[in-house]
């Protein structure tokens, strides 16, 4: 976790598992936990235990469907207000444990904004619980918190490309 920059910055791991917004969040120190939201989406949160942990976390819900830009507005006051937002950026959780099409989104703010990226490669979490399974196996997940890309002179598909390299190399090193 020392590569999460002070200040704002825009953390943007791969998603594999319902877990990881849960393991992500498990690093961090009570300080940093407090100043990390997650953006998710509402549809997700509709159990009384995605509910309760919506709640008592910082959880940024939006609607997809009812107002695209509301996501984006919520990210940049986050930001804004000089706390880190977690994205990912693929949209949705990988359904063949591979790492599918990032949507540029992040990249965007990130760079209008000049904060930086932070990638995470998350590895082992789609085998423990992948889509469709409600009960987890045994198994050993990987998070690394990779070194941060810095916005300033990049162009936006420059920011997306070295956060999908950055995952990707880190991935294919501990396979």
């Amino acid at each position: 976790i020392q590569n999460i920059t002070d200040g704002p910055c825009i953390i943007a791991p791969n998603h594999q598992s319902i877990l990881d917004s849960f393991l992500i969040n498990s690093f961090l120190d009570k300080n940093l936990s407090d100043n990390i939201y997650f953006l998710g989406k509402n549809k997700l949160i509709t159990s009384k235990i995605t509910k309760f942990l919506s709640t008592n976390t910082n959880v940024v819900e939006f609607d997809l469907h009812k107002d695209p830009m509301e996501a984006v507005k919520k990210v940049v006051g986050v930001l804004n207000s000089g706390k880190k937002i977690v994205i990912f950026p693929e949209g949705t959780r990988t359904r063949d444990g591979e790492i599918h099409d990032f949507r540029p989104t992040f990249a965007i703010v990130a760079k209008e904004l000049g904060v930086p990226v932070i990638p995470v490669a998350i590895s082992g979490a789609f085998k423990v619980l992948p889509a469709g399974k409600y009960w987890p196996k045994s198994g050993e997940i990987r998070i690394s918190f990779l070194n941060p890309i810095y916005t300033k002179n990049k162009e936006v598909e420059e920011i997306l490309n070295s956060t999908v390299d950055s995952i990707k190399h880190n991935l294919n090193n501990i396979s």
